[in-house]
């Protein structure tokens, strides 16, 4: 009964007409806040505020910490182990089903690990908020504070706009995390809250190959407003073509983006209707090389045959290709891979340079041509 009189305390005056679910308020200056955190065998006290403006929702935490000589802010950079350190923990229903859930847990240097978990219970990692964080420590206590962009919470799939929320002060030296208006990784126990406004496009997939190089990224858009919808924006920082639902209507938007590979990648879509982001869609992966290619040996004699091997990393969707370059020219040849690995020999010819092809990657072999001993 404290916990409950506590947060209505915080909250205004609902009549009959509002909604039951409170609206996250515009502004920090009407923030709602409790100081009413469940859990944990200690009396450590924290302070929880939360508002929005046109483009974030905004969380705000004061902590007190038992023994700053042992406090933990070792992370620097994203989805490192932000939850070993202290810090500010949120979970955020924003399809309002009580299911699946996004994961954002910050620290007081601006660290930010974050993830989707969906309503089949997977885990997916390569999902980035693009939240941003700042925090401090002072005498006996930290504070940090969180700013998630809405577009990043996919409302379109929630027309209701109501929403369930739960953040935790976490100390890592005491193991004691207290959630206010819920528990860790239940979407039931938590409060609802309603965030106002029209998000008229949802993302239904997105896919991309996992590959380095160029390769295509797919994300799949459906209107779900009664309006025809006009969508501009940016992928990885450059304008895309305008898009143009139906009520209704959904389409594949296909992008291209380049990225070498085993360096971690993060691909941005950002889309924009009436003057303002209503999607914002961020997958970090680390590319992969699809295609792994050799010779037999970089040494041949003249009228050896060539014997290229190697691996598709990817179950095979598409042709090698094989181009042969000479003093006279080039020859090519495809060959369709059924299976990861390939072996093929070519016959003996005059060669310099061999390449090898498969969608947007390239892996040139060079090879030295030498006397036999034989030879007359």
């Amino acid at each position: 009964m404290k916990y409950l009189l506590t947060l209505w305390l915080a909250l205004p005056l609902l009549t009959a007409a509002q909604q039951a679910a409170p609206e996250i308020p515009l502004g920090e200056e009407q923030a709602l806040q409790t100081t009413e955190f469940r859990g944990g065998t200690g009396d450590r006290q924290a302070k929880l505020r939360v508002w929005r403006d046109e483009s974030y929702l905004h969380i705000a935490m004061w902590s007190q910490h038992p023994s700053l000589e042992n406090k933990v802010a070792n992370c620097t950079g994203h989805d490192e182990a932000v939850y070993s350190d202290d810090c500010l923990d949120v979970f955020i229903d924003a399809a309002g089903r009580q299911n699946a859930y996004y994961q954002v847990i910050a620290n007081v240097n601006g660290a930010v690990f974050d993830h989707h978990k969906d309503d089949l219970g997977r885990k997916h990692s390569n999902w980035d908020s693009g939240a941003s964080a700042s925090g401090s420590y002072a005498q006996d206590s930290f504070e940090i504070t969180l700013a998630i962009p809405l577009a990043a919470l996919n409302l379109g799939e929630n027309p209701a706009g109501e929403i369930g929320l739960a953040a935790a002060s976490y100390v890592r030296h005491s193991r004691e995390g207290r959630c206010a208006w819920g528990e860790y990784h239940q979407p039931k126990t938590w409060q609802r809250f309603t965030i106002p406004g029209e998000y008229p496009v949802l993302l239904e997939s997105f896919r991309n190959s996992g590959g380095s190089g160029t390769q295509p990224f797919t994300a799949s858009i459906r209107n779900v407003s009664p309006r025809p919808v006009e969508l501009t924006g940016f992928f990885n920082g450059q304008p895309i073509r305008k898009i143009k639902l139906q009520p209704g209507g959904s389409a594949d938007n296909k992008f291209l983006a380049s990225h070498p590979a085993g360096e971690p990648a993060a691909n941005v879509l950002s889309l924009h209707s009436a003057g303002r982001e209503v999607l914002r869609l961020t997958r970090k992966f680390t590319p992969v090389q699809l295609l792994q290619a050799q010779l037999a040996s970089p040494l041949r004699y003249v009228n050896d045959s060539l014997r290229l091997y190697g691996r598709i990393n990817e179950s095979p969707d598409a042709p090698l290709e094989v181009i042969v370059h000479s003093e006279s020219g080039q020859t090519a040849r495809q060959y369709t891979v059924d299976r990861p690995q390939f072996a093929f020999i070519l016959p003996p010819q005059p060669v310099r340079r061999i390449e090898c092809r498969y969608k947007n990657e390239v892996v040139n072999l060079e090879l030295e041509t030498i006397s036999s001993p034989w030879e007359e």
